[in-house]
C-alpha cells in the first residue's frame, strides 16, 4: 500500500483514477491504519465521554486529596464550571500525552513538580493518576454503571510508537503492508511523535519521502508535483495555474462557479469543489444546469448543531421563554435541496416531512415515484414529456415537526406569547383535524401529543432553584429520555440528508456524556457540554450527488487526493489564530527532558503548510470570491495570496500579489453579453469577442465547449404569481371591523394587499410589542373575572381575586412573565393591573353602572341599498366590544380598554372623533332595537322602526389600564373631553371613505393620500389625525396602476 499523508488530511475524497492500493490519509486516519497492522486497535471514546471520565478524576481528588497541588491550583474554578475546568485540564494533558509525557515520571521528579511556575502540570499529573486508578480499579461514573477511561488519540500515538519501538529492537519481521508513505509538505513540520513514527517506519522497510515528490513523481498515473500542467492540457503561464473571479455578490459568485464547473464537466476533467462555506446558492444554480450538486449546508455546522440541540432543550425545561418554542419550530435541522434536475420544466416544492422523511424513501425513490404518478396523470402517450415535467424536484428544509403545526403554533405563540391556554389548545386542535384524513394521521398525532407533552404538559423539572436560573439543576435520566426521542426523530431522515450525521452523533455523544455524568447536570454546564461536542465535529458529510468526475471538500487540507482543478467556492474567510495551550516556562522545562509540544504557533504553521501543500497538488484553481457575503468573510482567504506568491516569479515590495490572477466577473460578463445571436453563432461565445477580451475569457473556461448562455438554455424556475379581484366586486362579500377602516385610512394599498389579495407576512415574524401582549392579557383578566362570576353587579372586585385570576392569565397568555429572570417585571405588573382593574371596578360602582357583558360580538350594516353608494350594498361592520354596560337609568354603554404607554395618544383621538366607539355606539344601537333610521344616514322619518334611544345618547368611554384614566366625551364618565365631530358626523365620513376608495380602486389607481381635506361626491372623507399617520404608511402612498378594466 502507498500512503500519502498530510496532516489534516482525513476525510479526503478517494483518487479520481483506480488507486485499490493508494489512500491519502491525515493524522487520525493513519494512526488508526497503523493500530490495525499492529494488532493495537481498542475502542476510543468521544471527547465528551473523555471529558466527563476526567470530571469524575478531578472530583475524586478534590475529595480524597484536598491538600494535593491540583486540589490548590483548580478547586474554585471546578467549583464554579466543573465541565469548563475538565475540558481545558484535558486540552493540556492531551497536548503532554502526545509529545510523549509521562505524569508518573514527573510526579518522581519532586524538583520539577514542586516548582511553583509548573504547578498546572503537577495538577495534571496528579489528575492523570487518579484517573487511571479509577479505570484500573473499574470504579463506575458517579450514579452510572459506566467505566470510562481517557485513553483517547494522543495515547493511541504512544502506543504505536512503544510497539514500533518494540518490533525494531527486536528484530522481528512485522508485516506492516506498507509500501511507502509520502508526506506532502515538509515532514519537519510534523509533531515529534509523528517524526519518531515515521523514522520507526523508515527502520522497519517502509520508504518515507516528503516535499511534494515521490521516486516516480506520481500517484497511479497522476502528477503529484503540483506542477503547472495547462488549462487544456498544454504548458501554460503562472497566471492559469491560479485564477481568482471576484464578484459583487453570492448570486453572481453561483452562475459563475457552475458556469466553470459545467464546462470542466462537459470535458470528462477532473475537479473538485472546495466549499467551506454553504453552497445552497450554488446549488440552485447547478440544479438549473442539470449538474450535480454539492450540498454542503448551513444547518450541519458546528455552530448550527449547538443551536438546534441548546433550543430544543431550552425549550423541554422549565422555565422557558416563547421564544424557545418559536425558534425551535422554525429551526431546520436540514437545508432543503434539489434532489434532481434538468436543463427545463417546472420546479416543484415539496415538504420533506411528506416527500421525504415519513417515507422512508432516498432520493432515487421520490423521483421515481414522482415520475409514476406524473406518467400516469399525463398518460402512456407522454411519459417523455412528464418524464421532462419532474425533472426538478425540490424539498423544504427538514424541521421536527410537521409543517401546519409549526405555522399554527408560531402564530398563536405570536398573537398569545403563552401556554396551555385556550389558543394554544384550539392550535393543536386544528393542526389534529389538519392531518386527520392523512393515511399517517396516528404517527402526526403522535407528534402533535408529544409536542404538547414536552412542551407544555411535562416540563423537565429544576431540581434545586437557584437565585441564577442558568444554574438551575435537571435529573440527567429525564434530559436522556427528551434526548433519546430527538435521536429517534433525526434518524428517520437520515436517508433524506447525509449532513443529519453530524447531529446524529452529537446527540449521540450528549447522551453517553449526561449517562456517564449521571445525577443531576446545571442548565449552564449542560450548555457548556454541547458547545464542547459540536466543536469537535466536523461537518456532517457533504451531500453530493454521485458523479464520475467531480469531488466535494469542505477543507482545503482535505484536497490533497486531488490532482485535477480545483474550485474554491466563496475562497474567502477571516485570518485565524491558535492560541498556545502551554506557557513558556512550561515550555522550556518540557524541551530540557526532550518533549517537544506542538500547539499555538507550530500548529498554526503545520496546519498552514498541509493546506497549501493540498492545493498546490491542483493543476489549476479556480477561486471565486464575492465583495458582498457575510461581514466576517469579507476578505481572500490569506492562502491566496500564497498560491500567488508561489507562481509569481519575481515579487516586488508593495505589489498586490493577487491583482495579475483577478478578474472579475462583470467584465465576463459584459463579454458574454457581446455574442452574436445569430443561427450558428450562439454555440461559440468567442466568436464575436475582442482579441485580449477572448484571452481572459479562456482563462476562465474552455470557450470551444462552452455552451449557450443560461437565458437560452434554461426555462424560468417558477413564473410570478398572478393574482387578480373582480373590478367593484371586492367589498360586498367582505366584514370589515374599526381596525380595517383605520388601515384603509393609513394606506388602502396595505388593505388591499392583505384583505382582498390575502398576501400576509410569513408565520415567522417579529412579535408584537409588550405593550400589546400585556393589554391583551389584562383584557382576559377583566373577562375571566366577570366570566366566572367573580364580579357581582354592583360590587367591587377585591385585590386578593385579582390577584389570584392575573396569575392564572398570565401564565397562558404571557408566559415570559412567569420566567425567573422576569420577576421584577412580573411583579411591577401584576401590582399595576391589580390596581387598576379594583380603580375600574370600584369607579364602575361609584356611577351606578353594571356590567352586562364582555366580549360581545356585533354586526352591524353601514348602507342599505343607497343608491349614492354602490359599493357599500351589503357591506357590514363587525367586531367585539371590550365591555358592555347598563347606566343607572337603564340605558346601554359601551367601554373600551386601552393599554398604551401613550398618554396623549387616545384623548387626542376622543377629541378628534373616534370611530371605533362611534361604531360601537351605533352598533348596540342596532342590536338593540333602539334606533329609528338606518345606521349612518339621516333621519327621513320614513323606517318603521320605534325608536326609544339615540345612538349619540349611549355613553361611551376608554379606559387606560396603565394610567388607570377614563378618556370620554359622554357626560355620564368624569373628566369629559370636548369633540370636534358628532359620531354621526364620524359614521357619514366613515362611509365616504370606503366608498372613496372603492371608487380609486374601481378607476384602476390607488389613493395617494387621505387627509382630512379629502372629500367624496362633496362629503368629508374620515381621516386619522397627522400622528396617526406614521411615516412608514406615507413611504408607501405612492400611485399605482391596476391591470384590469376596474371602471
Amino acid at each position: 500500500m502507498k500512503v500519502f499523508f498530510s496532516y489534516h488530511a482525513d476525510g479526503a475524497q478517494w483518487s479520481q483514477t483506480p488507486s485499490l492500493e493508494t489512500v491519502t490519509l491525515g493524522q487520525f486516519g493513519l494512526a488508526d491504519l497503523l493500530c490495525t497492522r499492529l494488532g493495537c486497535q481498542r475502542p476510543s471514546n468521544s471527547m465528551g465521554v473523555r471529558i466527563a471520565a476526567l470530571r469524575q478524576a478531578i472530583d475524586h481528588v478534590l475529595n480524597t486529596l484536598p491538600q494535593s497541588t491540583a486540589a490548590q491550583w483548580c478547586a474554585d474554578s471546578f467549583r464554579v464550571a466543573p465541565w469548563a475546568a475538565a475540558s481545558s485540564i484535558l486540552r493540556l494533558r492531551d497536548l503532554l500525552v502526545e509529545a510523549g509525557w509521562d505524569a508518573t515520571e514527573w510526579l518522581a521528579d519532586k524538583q520539577k513538580s514542586g516548582a511553583d511556575e509548573l504547578q498546572r502540570l503537577t495538577a495534571v499529573a496528579e489528575i492523570e493518576v487518579a484517573a487511571k486508578t479509577l479505570a484500573d480499579k473499574r470504579v463506575p461514573q458517579a450514579g452510572t454503571d459506566t467505566v470510562v477511561s481517557l485513553y483517547g488519540y494522543p495515547d493511541q500515538l504512544q502506543t504505536i510508537v512503544g510497539l514500533l519501538q518494540d518490533i525494531s529492537q527486536s528484530g522481528m519481521p512485522w508485516p506492516l503492508g506498507i509500501e511507502s508513505i509520502h508526506v506532502l509538505h515538509d515532514r519537519h513540520l510534523l509533531p515529534p511523535t509523528w517524526l519518531k513514527i515515521l523514522d520507526l517506519l523508515s527502520e522497519l522497510g517502509v520508504t518515507v519521502s516528503d516535499g511534494g515528490t515521490t521516486a516516480s513523481g506520481t500517484q497511479n498515473g497522476c502528477d503529484t508535483t503540483g506542477s503547472d500542467s495547462g488549462l487544456h492540457g498544454g504548458s501554460s503561464s503562472a497566471a492559469s495555474k491560479l485564477l481568482v473571479v471576484n464578484t459583487a455578490n453570492e448570486w453572481d459568485a453561483a452562475q459563475a462557479t457552475a458556469a466553470v464547473i459545467d464546462s470542466i464537466a462537459s470535458e470528462h476533467q477532473p475537479y473538485l469543489v472546495l466549499a467551506g462555506q454553504s453552497t445552497k446558492t450554488l446549488d440552485y444554480y447547478l440544479a438549473r444546469r442539470g449538474l450535480p450538486q454539492v450540498g454542503v449546508g448551513n444547518s450541519d455546522s458546528p455552530a448550527a448543531i449547538q443551536q438546534l440541540i441548546t433550543t430544543f432543550l431550552a425549550a423541554c425545561v422549565s422555565p422557558r421563554h416563547i421564544l424557545d418554542v418559536v425558534s425551535l419550530c422554525n429551526l431546520p435541522i436540514a437545508d432543503g435541496r434539489v434532489l434532481t434536475a434538468a436543463p427545463s420544466g417546472q420546479l416543484e416544492r415539496v415538504d420533506a416531512e411528506t416527500a421525504v422523511g415519513e417515507q422512508h424513501l432516498d432520493e432515487t425513490e421520490i423521483f421515481d415515484s414522482a415520475i409514476t404518478a406524473s406518467s400516469s396523470a399525463a398518460g402512456d402517450s407522454n411519459t417523455a414529456e412528464a418524464d421532462e415535467l419532474w425533472r426538478k424536484y425540490y424539498t423544504d428544509s427538514i424541521y421536527l415537526f410537521p409543517p401546519k403545526l409549526r405555522i399554527l403554533i408560531t402564530r398563536t405563540l405570536a398573537n398569545t406569547p403563552g401556554f396551555g391556554g385556550a389558543a394554544w389548545n384550539e392550535a393543536l386542535t386544528l393542526a389534529r383535524t389538519h392531518y386527520a384524513q392523512s393515511p399517517r394521521a396516528d404517527e402526526y398525532h403522535e407528534l402533535i401529543d408529544t409536542f404538547d407533552r414536552f412542551f407544555n404538559t411535562e416540563l423537565v423539572k429544576p431540581v434545586d432553584q437557584a437565585a441564577d436560573p442558568a444554574a438551575y439543576t435537571y435529573p440527567a435520566n429525564d434530559l436522556i429520555d427528551r434526548l433519546s426521542w430527538l435521536r429517534k426523530r433525526v434518524q428517520r431522515f437520515v436517508f433524506a440528508n447525509s449532513q443529519l450525521f453530524a447531529l446524529l452523533t452529537a446527540v449521540d455523544d450528549l447522551i453517553a456524556v449526561l449517562n456517564s455524568v449521571g445525577g443531576d447536570v446545571s442548565l449552564s454546564e449542560l450548555n457548556q457540554i454541547i458547545g464542547t461536542l459540536s466543536s469537535t465535529l466536523g461537518r456532517g458529510g457533504v451531500a453530493a450527488q454521485a458523479t464520475e468526475d467531480g469531488g466535494y471538500a469542505t477543507d482545503p487540507a482535505t484536497a490533497a487526493s486531488n490532482t485535477g482543478t480545483v474550485i474554491w467556492w466563496l475562497a474567502q474567510s477571516p485570518p485565524t489564530s491558535t492560541p498556545a495551550v502551554l506557557r513558556s516556562v512550561e515550555r522550556k522545562v518540557l524541551e530540557e527532558r526532550g518533549l517537544f509540544a506542538t500547539d499555538g504557533e507550530f500548529l498554526q504553521r503545520l496546519t498552514h503548510a498541509a493546506r497549501l501543500a493540498a492545493l498546490q497538488r491542483a493543476s489549476r484553481i479556480i477561486a471565486v470570491t464575492s465583495d458582498i457575503y457575510d461581514l466576517p468573510h469579507t476578505s481572500p482567504d490569506p492562502l491566496l495570496t500564497f498560491l500567488a506568491l508561489a507562481n509569481t516569479p519575481h515579487p516586488q515590495h508593495g505589489d498586490d500579489i493577487l491583482k495579475p490572477f483577478t478578474v472579475h466577473y462583470s467584465d465576463l460578463c459584459a463579454e458574454r453579453n457581446t455574442v452574436d445571436t445569430t443561427p450558428g453563432q450562439q454555440d461559440d461565445p468567442s466568436s464575436n469577442l475582442p482579441a485580449h477580451n477572448t484571452k481572459r475569457w479562456e482563462a476562465l473556461i474552455d470557450t470551444t465547449n462552452w455552451r449557450k448562455p443560461e437565458a437560452q438554455v434554461f426555462s424560468s424556475n417558477v413564473d410570478a404569481e398572478q393574482m387578480s379581484i373582480t373590478p367593484r366586486g371586492f367589498v360586498p362579500n367582505t366584514k370589515l371591523s374599526h381596525s380595517q377602516m383605520e388601515t384603509i385610512a393609513k394606506n388602502p394599498l396595505e388593505w388591499l394587499i392583505t384583505k382582498q389579495l390575502n398576501v400576509s407576512r410569513g408565520s415567522l415574524r417579529n412579535l408584537a410589542h409588550e405593550n400589546t401582549f400585556i393589554g391583551t392579557a389584562l383584557h382576559a383578566i377583566a373577562e375571566k373575572l366577570v366570566v366566572d362570576q367573580l364580579y357581582q353587579p354592583g360590587e367591587v372586585v377585591d385585590k386578593q381575586t385579582i390577584e389570584r385570576v392575573f396569575d392564572t392569565v398570565i401564565a397562558e397568555q404571557l408566559a415570559d412573565y412567569t420566567h425567573p429572570d422576569k420577576t421584577l417585571s412580573r411583579n411591577a405588573l401584576r401590582t399595576a393591573a391589580v390596581e387598576s382593574l379594583h380603580s375600574f371596578f370600584h369607579d364602575l360602582a361609584e356611577m351606578n353602572m353594571v356590567i352586562t357583558d364582555v366580549e360581545e360580538d356585533f354586526t352591524m350594516t353601514l348602507s342599505d341599498n343607497d343608491a349614492d353608494y354602490p359599493h357599500l350594498q351589503g357591506l357590514t361592520l363587525g367586531g367585539r366590544i371590550d365591555v358592555t354596560i347598563r347606566t343607572a337609568d337603564g340605558r346601554p354603554g359601551v367601554i373600551d380598554l386601552k393599554y398604551s404607554g401613550s398618554k396623549t395618544k387616545i384623548p387626542n383621538r376622543v377629541k378628534a372623533g373616534a370611530l371605533q366607539t362611534a361604531i360601537y355606539k351605533y352598533a348596540l344601537a342596532e342590536k338593540h332595537d333602539t334606533h329609528n333610521e338606518t345606521i349612518g344616514t339621516q333621519d327621513t322619518g320614513t323606517t318603521s322602526k320605534s325608536a326609544t334611544l339615540d345612538p349619540v345618547d349611549i355613553p361611551s368611554a376608554f379606559f387606560g389600564l396603565k394610567q388607570n384614566e377614563w378618556w370620554s366625551s359622554s357626560q355620564e364618565f368624569p373628566d369629559t373631553l370636548t369633540v370636534e365631530k358628532t359620531d354621526r358626523e364620524i359614521i357619514e365620513a366613515a362611509r365616504n371613505l370606503v366608498d372613496y376608495v372603492a371608487t380609486c380602486f374601481g378607476h384602476g389607481v390607488a389613493p395617494i393620500a387621505i387627509t382630512g381635506e379629502t372629500s367624496h361626491n362633496g362629503r368629508p372623507v374620515f381621516s386619522l389625525s397627522e400622528k396617526d399617520n406614521k411615516p412608514e404608511y406615507q413611504a408607501t402612498r405612492q400611485l399605482l396602476r391596476l391591470e384590469g378594466d376596474f371602471s
